[in-house]
């Protein structure tokens, strides 16, 4: 089984794995040299296929390690804990602050999902073939 594992978050890049085994993997800062780079890992992602003569086709599943949904038991939490944490001299709207930095980080994970499905669509990737999963399962 083949498969490309990509991010287009901080320090976007790729990896590619076959039948278990790590056989590539580079971050789009060393083609692009802007450190922790977001951009689509389009040259990651073509050095990863070509190191291993392979083409979008070759490819069984594309994992993206992020955008599964919100995690209500440890995103929540989280969210909340940082903003209490900016709150803690300006108490006076917090439902409004939570609302407002819930909805700011949808809006977010969306575009940075979006821009990424899109990417690899037009690179030759089949929608049917995105996965994605909760990033922290998605680790090597």
């Amino acid at each position: 089984m083949v498969i490309l594992g990509v991010c287009n978050a901080d320090d976007s890049g790729s990896a590619l794995i076959v039948d278990g085994e790590i056989i590539c993997a580079v971050n789009e800062e060393r083609f692009v040299r802007k450190k922790l780079t977001r951009e689509f890992p389009i040259n990651s992602i073509q050095y990863v296929l070509k190191s291993s003569s392979l083409v979008p086709d070759d490819v069984d599943f594309v994992g993206c390690g992020a955008w599964k949904g919100l995690d209500t038991n440890t995103t929540l939490p989280q969210l909340i804990e940082d903003i209490f944490f900016q709150l803690e001299h300006d108490q006076k709207d917090v439902k409004n602050h939570i609302l407002k930095r819930i909805t700011s980080s949808i809006r977010s994970d969306q575009k940075v999902k979006e821009s990424l499905l899109l990417g690899l669509q037009e690179i030759g990737f089949k929608e049917d073939r995105i996965i994605t999963c909760d990033h922290h399962y998605s680790h090597a």
